[in-house]
């Protein structure tokens, strides 16, 4: 059996999509566990009317807390062996699961890593064009840098399947609001002895212009705290200068976007950001030529720097929010 977590909060306008796409699964073995997290609109409602439906499905109705607590409490509930989580304004293609379970059965896998199309209105598009068709199969540093590169796949939950004895002791921390997911897939890649990397589309991100992920706030910086945490729990000392290569790609990032703003407080943001970036481990042999010319120019001038990364400033957005 697979666990679906679905975390929701005022999506009265895809709920019923979301649902639909899950309870129409061409495998019938699983529960769907519905956090409602304190909506103030008729999205409880809606998930109700589906768990009279639908005896599959378990709808947990809880104070507003935010979408990781949301999804915590929903791997508190989990009775299956499979887990996977699915957002409320998402859909899935009809045959995901049996699919996924299949190749994670096949190659005695922990973790299995699809794709997803992301759905921009009437558009979609898809991060990765170039995965091979082949199954590829990666040890658990393996993956933790290909996911810290972004070269494959990435950090997200949507692609992802896991099996339920490699999540213990991983929850989602609930006080990183950016990032979380990256902190989560850390600890449970860890865990992990094969991951699999499938050819795999079936997921639909709707990408929706009023998402929490879309917002530029205090919150966004937390994808720095997120890293920090990683960088100091890491023993791999490879996996500690991908981290920290990383670590100054967004600090980096973060600067320029918050610095071409007109958020109130910039300013002060921008001080810690600049503090962090001269503080952080960035002149070692293994930093690239390239990395120590950004610092470089950096050091100089921070708004000469925005001037020249505008593009990469770009480039880090669309990393760091879909």
């Amino acid at each position: 059996m697979i666990s679906v977590i679905v975390p929701v909060y005022n999506a009265e306008k895809y709920i019923n999509r979301c649902i639909d796409s899950i309870v129409h699964q061409t495998m019938d073995d699983m529960e769907i566990i519905i956090i409602d997290d304190g909506s103030t609109d008729s999205s409880l409602d809606i998930c109700k009317y589906w768990e009279a439906k639908d005896r599959r499905i378990k709808v947990f109705p809880k104070k507003n807390g935010g979408v990781s607590s949301a999804r915590n409490m929903g791997l508190r509930n989990v009775n299956g062996k499979y887990v996977s989580f699915v957002d409320a304004d998402d859909w899935i293609e009809s045959d995901r699961f049996e699919k996924a379970i299949e190749k994670i059965e096949e190659y005695n896998a922990d973790i299995y890593i699809g794709s997803f199309v992301i759905n921009v209105g009437n558009e979609q598009k898809t991060i990765y064009e170039d995965i091979p068709s082949v199954v590829s199969v990666y040890g658990k540093n393996d993956a933790i840098k290909h996911m810290i590169k972004g070269d494959g796949f990435r950090w997200e939950l949507c692609d992802k399947v896991y099996r339920k004895d490699v999540l213990e002791g991983c929850y989602l921390d609930e006080n990183i609001h950016n990032g979380e997911d990256f902190l989560f897939n850390w600890c449970v890649f860890g865990k992990a002895k094969r991951i699999i990397r499938v050819n795999d589309m079936s997921y639909h991100y709707f990408a929706r212009e009023d998402s929490a992920s879309h917002v530029l706030s205090e919150k966004y910086l937390t994808f720095v705290d997120a890293i920090e945490l990683a960088l100091g729990e890491e023993q791999n000392r490879e996996l500690c200068l991908l981290l920290n290569n990383l670590y100054i790609v967004v600090l980096i990032g973060m600067f320029i976007e918050i610095a071409a703003s007109k958020w109130g407080n910039r300013g002060e943001i921008l001080v810690g950001l600049k503090n962090k970036i001269q503080s952080s481990m960035l002149y070692g042999k293994e930093i690239s030529f390239k990395k120590k010319l950004i610092v470089h120019f950096y050091k100089i001038s921070p708004i000469s720097l925005l001037i020249i990364l505008n593009p990469l400033a770009i480039a880090i957005k669309r990393r760091l929010r879909v």
